[in-house]
């Protein structure tokens, strides 16, 4: 399984164990790197319920607080791979930029697909 993230049975929901090899970034989102038992697919859908809705203002705060760091705000200045709206420069860079919107955008779906959970 060389190249593949490999889940350790033993630690299966919380550490994940990574083996070198030229695997690109882009066939990493194919891997299903989160395993739920059962329990926890009823427990993702019970709490979704009431999680959804603020999951908005979870993701605005997420990118307030980290917006406020000169580290990640340089960081957001990286072109995405998928974006295709202008990159902006570090004294133009907003929250309300289209690519910080997009950035945005990609948290919240992440947040929602971890939530909404079938068996």
């Amino acid at each position: 399984m060389e190249g593949l993230w490999v889940l350790n049975q033993k630690f299966r929901r919380n550490q994940c164990r990574f083996m070198t090899s030229t695997v690109g970034i882009s066939n990493i989102k194919k891997l299903d790197l989160l395993i739920f038992t059962t329990e926890d697919v009823t427990a993702l859908n019970t709490f979704a319920s009431a999680a959804l809705s603020v999951t908005p203002v979870i993701v605005d705060s997420v990118y307030r607080k980290v917006f406020q760091y000169d580290a990640t705000k340089n960081y957001f200045i990286i072109h995405n791979e998928n974006f295709d709206g202008p990159s902006g420069k570090n004294e133009n860079l907003s929250l309300e930029s289209a690519q910080m919107i997009y950035r945005e955008d990609m948290l919240s779906g992440y947040l929602k697909r971890v939530l909404l959970q079938r068996e």
